[in-house]
């Protein structure tokens, strides 16, 4: 009898995750658990989703199988469920630019996910070009700590780009003092 969702997660937690790790490892592992994990985020209790997105996050790429179902989750109505689908996307599918493009850009709008997005952005780099004219709005943000990450990620995306040497030379200026550093050091 196979133990239900919660119990199953319970176990693949123990040992600091041994057995989520050793997936990464072991193609063999991966594919005994992922399939399994997959079924889970079908469950109807948003704790269970949440708890196997970030069982498919310690898993990293071998769980890129999950990637669909993850997507879909990045617009759910649980904003912890969008939190942590944004998290584990950019952890199991970066290795599939195609993948993380449209759900990262879809999330930016949500104040919670938005930095989630920006980093798997920021780590695609220049794969996520299409992703730069969704980016560079958010320098407007009143948070320095926001229009620093902009400032980074976009010239992760796009370094020559025009667009982000005339934000560069704007930063220049910013009134936050973490944002001037930033820019200087890109300048």
């Amino acid at each position: 009898m196979k133990q239900k969702p919660l119990a199953y997660l319970k176990s693949l937690n123990a040992n600091y995750s041994q057995k989520l790790h050793r997936c990464r490892w072991s193609p063999e592992d991966a594919q005994e658990i992922v399939p399994r994990l997959i079924t889970f985020l079908d469950d109807p209790d948003p704790f269970v989703q949440q708890e196997t997105l970030r069982a498919l996050f310690d898993i990293g790429t071998p769980a890129l199988a999950a990637g669909p179902r993850v997507v879909e989750l990045t617009r759910s109505s649980e904003l912890m469920t969008r939190i942590v689908a944004v998290q584990a996307l950019g952890q199991i599918a970066h290795t599939d630019p195609k993948m993380c493009i449209g759900p990262s850009i879809a999330a930016l709008p949500d104040s919670e996910c938005r930095v989630h997005a920006l980093r798997i952005l920021e780590f695609l780099g220049p794969a996520a070009a299409e992703a730069l004219d969704h980016v560079l709005p958010y320098f407007d943000s009143p948070l320095a700590k926001q229009r620093a990450h902009v400032l980074r990620v976009a010239a992760k995306i796009a370094p020559t780009d025009p667009k982000v040497i005339a934000l560069i030379q704007q930063a220049q200026t910013d009134r936050s003092q973490e944002v001037r550093k930033r820019a200087t050091k890109l300048a």
